[in-house]
């Protein structure tokens, strides 16, 4: 018997739809009634559904975890309709939208196909005619046969493929019979009732699986499809490439411009993924801005890193969400490949979040692949955690202070303290950062550490000046405090608690991260610090990209050349040609320069030759205490040296001295 097909419309041209469904007079049983439902043998006008409240419920608010209910109501409806048939089964397109070129068997069908089982595209297959031309087609098993009906576990004479086409997904349904002629026996009306469940099928399915801003999986079918390909990559002995991502600094991108323009920065981001994924890949939307991609069948690692290269050159374009809104973003991508790394599916997961974190840590736009030095540095990191978290908690952190010269003749006047961070032990033994540095720019620990720092320099700084010492200390900040959208909050509410303290006072040093990678905020932070008179100082000046159009922007005060080109300047004439280029280049832009890590008097006397302005080193003065402090500077000045303090001027004009 040849195939046949009806088209999905009704006779008077109109798509059938759920009609009006509601309870029957009879609550205590649980009934609802399905109106306006005609067949040709009207078995249907005064039939009654049972449902259960779980059914209705998955109705009313597509709650993921009822869908057995769902699949129960198509098993009752078609058990009902169709009284001698079975629904083998339904596939979706839902992993990919409707651009997708495969079809999957809906999650939860593992006893109907092998868990690697699609169908892929085919023009002749019948299930893809059915989807292109929208009709309802029979096939008759013995004189058709595509190749998908040999892998179909539940055999059927005759076999009904009905198509649905929902806002963002194809979805086949397949009935089958064991009596030949039966669908057409049935006739083609009866065929239609599908439609009866399609809203609410394909509604419930795209809210349980699918993203609704982006259209693609979530993370339960993510999780699911990843399944699939882990067990298709050992059976192919293939690999298989878990990638996540996610978008850098998205946030500030929601914080500066509004949610619509987070959400069109999602939408086009997700369609610069899929232009660089191959047929058969998987991307999902995990989150947030974290997305996680699967690619299986690699034939070796570097086909991975190479789309991951793709994905970040296609980043490098700006984002233009609306005719005033362009962005820049990039992304961080953290990757591992199964079976080289031979974990479990919860194992592989967080393989690929440790790489996507050292992806972070080490600059963003960029992608790093798993490696076991990560999990060394993942205990290591929370290790600093734990031990930060414990000394907050037992008040264990302390403040050293470092001093900062200007020398004139052979006369060393401190201008300056640098605070720095120490935890106090119980045994009497004082921490360096070397033992918590991995946790200072952590997410959970970074504006905590950073709020004592600043508080406890404040209170200190207003405890001195009581006693008769005016000077100014330098703050160390992390970037990721620095960019905090509570950090100017921070500060005046730090400098409420203390109004007997100016801020002038302060200096609140930065690395060259946060302008690497937040230009435009990092110029908003230090214009209004400069406007509460606090001075930025740009630390560790050399060890990153800042350009020389950044520093002409920001409104800095002061450079800090790393001590790594101070170290071997002596012997070193190329280090020593940096440092000097260094120097003249921050006093062009008008801003003054302090060199640190002086250890020896041939390192401060080139450094004096170049015009450096300050200095600060072991040559000079070890980190101590704040107590220790008043005794070391009345050792080494005069009380009235003491008392003075260096008024910084802003661009263009070098630093004098005033009286406090």
């Amino acid at each position: 018997m040849p195939s046949r097909r009806y088209p999905r419309f009704s006779p008077t041209g109109q798509e059938f739809s759920m009609p009006a469904i509601s309870r029957s007079s009879r609550d205590e049983s649980r009934e609802i009634l399905l109106h306006h439902v005609q067949t040709p043998d009207a078995i249907m006008e005064r039939e009654r559904i049972l449902f259960t409240d779980d059914f209705l419920a998955a109705l009313a608010t597509g709650d993921p975890s009822r869908w057995f209910s769902l699949e129960l109501f198509v098993e009752a409806f078609f058990s009902l309709i169709c009284s001698h048939s079975t629904m083998l089964a339904w596939f979706t397109s839902l992993t990919g939208g409707v651009h997708d070129k495969t079809l999957r068997p809906y999650p939860r069908q593992a006893d109907i196909f092998p868990d690697d089982f699609a169908l892929h595209f085919d023009a002749a297959d019948p299930c893809w005619e059915s989807i292109r031309s929208n009709d309802i087609i029979i096939l008759d098993a013995a004189s058709d046969s595509p190749a998908w009906m040999t892998a179909l576990r539940h055999g059927a004479r005759e076999i009904a493929i009905i198509p649905f086409h929902g806002d963002n997904a194809y979805t086949l349904i397949l009935l089958g019979s064991n009596h030949a002629g039966y669908f057409s026996q049935l006739g083609e009306r009866a065929l239609l009732f599908p439609g009866l469940a399609r809203n609410s099928l394909v509604e419930v399915s795209r809210r349980s699986l699918c993203d609704p801003l982006t259209g693609l999986p979530n993370r339960q079918l993510f999780w699911e499809q990843m399944q699939r390909e882990v067990a298709q990559s050992n059976r192919r002995q293939t690999l298989m490439g878990l990638v996540l991502l996610d978008l850098d600094h998205f946030k500030q991108v929601n914080d500066m411009h509004g949610h619509p323009a987070g959400d069109a920065l999602l939408q086009e981001a997700t369609n610069r993924i899929k232009t660089i994924l191959r047929e058969g890949d998987t991307c999902a939307r995990l989150g947030g801005d974290e997305f996680g991609l699967l690619f299986p069948d690699l034939v070796q690692p570097d086909d991975l890193k190479n789309i991951c290269g793709r994905i970040t050159e296609a980043f490098r374009v700006p984002f233009v969400l609306t005719p005033d809104v362009t962005v820049h973003v990039s992304v961080s991508m953290g990757m591992t490949i199964y079976p080289l790394d031979n974990a479990s599916l919860d194992r592989l997961v967080a393989n690929a979040d440790l790489a996507l974190y050292s992806s972070k840590r080490s600059g963003r736009d960029q992608c790093q692949i798993y490696s076991i030095d990560m999990v060394y540095e993942a205990r290591n990191l929370a290790s600093h955690i734990a031990l930060c978290q414990e000394a907050l908690q037992n008040k264990r952190f302390v403040l050293f202070y470092q001093p900062i010269v200007k020398v004139v003749g052979d006369v060393q006047h401190v201008v300056a303290l640098e605070a720095l961070l120490r935890i106090h032990e119980e045994t009497g033994e004082v921490l360096s950062p070397s033992a918590f540095f991995e946790a200072l720019d952590h997410p959970s620990m970074a504006r905590k550490i950073g709020y004592f720092v600043l508080e406890s320099a404040v209170a200190q700084a207003a405890a001195w000046q009581r006693e008769g010492i005016f000077i100014n200390i330098n703050v160390n900040i992390s970037p990721r405090y620095f960019l905090h959208h509570d950090f100017l909050s921070d500060i005046d509410t730090i400098f409420g608690n203390h109004i007997d303290i100016k801020a002038d006072y302060f200096t609140i040093e930065i690395t060259e991260y946060a302008p690497v990678h937040d230009f435009e905020n990092t110029g908003s932070i230090i214009k209004n610090l400069n406007k509460r008179n606090i001075k930025v100082s740009l630390d560790d000046f050399g060890r990153g990209s800042t350009t020389l159009t950044e520093l002409q922007t920001l409104e800095l005060s002061e450079l800090k050349i790393d001590m790594s080109f101070v170290k071997h300047i002596v012997n070193n004439p190329r280090h020593l040609a940096i440092a000097a280029t260094m120097v003249n280049m921050a006093h062009t832009l008008g801003l003054r320069v302090v060199a640190e890590g002086i250890e020896n008097k041939e390192q401060l006397q080139l450094l004096r030759y170049m015009h450096c302005d300050f200095f600060q080193g072991y040559l000079i003065a070890r980190p101590m205490s704040a107590d220790a402090l008043p005794r070391w500077l009345a050792a080494r000045s005069r009380p009235s040296r003491i008392r003075r303090r260096f008024q910084f001027s802003r661009r263009g004009q070098r630093p004098q001295p005033s009286p406090a």
